[in-house]
């Protein structure tokens, strides 16, 4: 069942929309005798699973990541190397679930695509960034932000108070994560990892075309249905094109 879960009510109806309409468009039918929608979340959500794309709406969780593993693992394992399309529109949240995440979507052969539609923040912007090279897409009107990862101090293991020892390890810790954070974008972006670790001093915050600029993305979309770059050209209808085509 966790498979089927609803992959999020944020966009995932405006998608659908689009796929139906390009769908029926491409057969030169009425859109009323194209392919029936899908009817409730549960079984819109396995279309698209079955469409190899996945949905990371809201917060970064254990949850939301565990979901995410196993929707990543189980089409790697139904059909190895094939594109996966990562839809994200999320705020960012926990640092362990989203490397979870990134780890998962490395370690597959499936490439997987990451598209950004309306903010990715934080750990979202890390997994944006982590999409395969040269496919990875943001909406023209997307904001990204980046900054240095935090958490309180009871946050890991619930403990309301520590040791001074305990308080020192942690402080030890956050300061790893954050070297390990800062490397991570360099290796994504291209960019010296003390440049970005300047830039997320504070909260960074970024236009997709600035993001393009900083090496988060690769491409901004005309479409969000980029899942129909599998089978088209650049240029068609629904298929993500280069900035430089949309003043086309």
């Amino acid at each position: 069942m966790a498979l089927r879960r609803c992959a999020g009510a944020l966009g995932v109806a405006a998608v659908a929309r689009s796929v139906s309409a390009c769908q029926a468009s491409d057969a030169g039918g009425d859109t009323s005798t194209a392919v029936s929608a899908p009817q409730g979340d549960a079984q819109m959500s396995h279309r698209f699973l079955e469409a190899r794309r996945v949905f990371l709406n809201g917060t970064v969780n254990d949850e939301s990541a565990n979901r995410l593993v196993a929707e990543l693992l189980y089409l790697e394992a139904a059909s190895p190397g094939t594109p996966i399309d990562l839809y994200i529109n999320s705020s960012g949240g926990s640092l362990w679930g989203g490397f979870a995440v990134y780890d998962t979507m490395r370690a597959i052969s499936s490439p997987v695509r990451t598209i950004c539609i309306g903010r990715c923040r934080s750990m979202a912007a890390v997994l944006l960034a982590a999409g395969e090279p040269g496919e990875r897409y943001a909406a023209a009107s997307a904001r990204l932000m980046i900054h240095q990862p935090s958490w309180g101090w009871d946050s890991q293991d619930g403990a309301a108070s520590k040791s001074a020892n305990n308080v020192t390890a942690e402080a030890a810790e956050c300061e790893a994560q954050r070297q390990h954070w800062a490397a991570t974008l360099a290796v994504l972006t291209g960019r010296d990892a003390a440049e970005l670790d300047a830039r997320m001093a504070h909260d960074h915050y970024l236009t997709a075309e600035e993001g393009r600029e900083l090496g988060i993305v690769d491409r901004l979309l005309r479409s969000v249905v980029a899942s129909t770059v599998a089978d088209g050209k650049p240029g068609e209808e629904g298929v993500p094109l280069p900035e430089k085509a949309l003043s086309a």
